[in-house]
């Protein structure tokens, strides 16, 4: 197993979890939560695929509505949404750039993935990345699909992202 995957199977190991998948949407103020974070509303993330957005939306909601339940001080709270909203956008945008490297190939630039890339695996098997991608999901599925924190990690790393910038710049 090459190591992509094999981290990202290790991760899940340590993100399994549950909690109930009621929708309490209309519970809490969901939607003056989201306005007042610092990524603003779902509705200015600019995505153009009203499926996509319709998706993150209602993914976002679920999210904010567990870290309601979850957390009764308000800092503690807050930090939830903020890691909630890092960790949706960050899955988005691997998603799409493993996406990208699908469609137009291992050129960047002037600069072309070889064969010890994350991107080379993702264009040559794109199953793999498939796989990984699907294992991220499952997890958070099986957890209820509430709590989104851990998609951002699980999917960046599946593309070779340090979603927490703990490697050394060279």
């Amino acid at each position: 197993m090459n190591k992509v995957l094999s981290f990202v199977v290790s991760l899940g190991a340590v993100v399994t979890g549950s909690c109930s998948s009621a929708d309490h949407k209309e519970t809490y103020p969901i939607a003056e939560a989201q306005e007042s974070s610092f990524m603003g509303s779902t509705s200015s993330f600019g995505i153009v695929k009203r499926n996509e957005r319709e998706k993150l939306s209602e993914r976002r909601d679920r999210a904010y509505a567990f870290c309601f339940e979850q957390y009764d001080d308000a800092r503690d709270r807050q930090r939830c949404f903020d890691w909630q909203d890092m960790s949706i956008v960050k899955a988005r945008r691997a998603e799409t750039y493993a996406e990208k490297i699908r469609a137009n190939g291992l050129k960047i630039g002037d600069h072309e993935f070889g064969p010890s890339t994350p991107e080379f695996v993702i264009y040559h098997h794109p199953e793999v990345w498939l796989d990984a991608r699907e294992y991220c999901y499952s997890i958070y599925r099986h957890a209820g699909s509430r709590d989104a924190r851990m998609l951002g990690p699980c999917i960046s790393n599946a593309v070779g992202f340090d979603y927490f910038g703990m490697r050394p710049i060279p």
